[in-house]
């Protein structure tokens, strides 16, 4: 199990690669421009979804784009629950 950080929008090519590695049991992390992904856009997510991967979005960087929990299709967290992701992953990518 491995945590997977995403902090870019779709716009940047490496965000799409880190998708793919993305496997069961993984958790997903979007934060900074990555949040954009929790809007359901591109694609791509529902992948991640379908393989099985916890995907989350920091709270405070998707409502800071203007977003609300109702236009999120992944759970929102909060910061300290990001240090919790952190702490109980043996890897992380990103």
């Amino acid at each position: 199990m491995a945590m997977i950080l995403i902090k870019y929008s779709d716009e940047n090519p490496i965000s799409m690669d880190i998708f793919d590695l993305a496997k069961e049991g993984d958790e997903v992390v979007l934060i900074q421009d990555g949040v954009l992904f929790a809007l359901g856009e591109p694609p791509k997510i529902y992948e991640v979804l379908g393989r099985g991967a916890k995907v989350y979005a920091v709270r405070e960087d998707f409502e800071t784009r203007g977003y609300g929990e109702e236009d999120s299709i992944v759970p929102l967290i909060s910061y300290d629950e990001l240090i919790e992701i952190i702490e109980r992953n043996e890897k992380s990518i990103g």
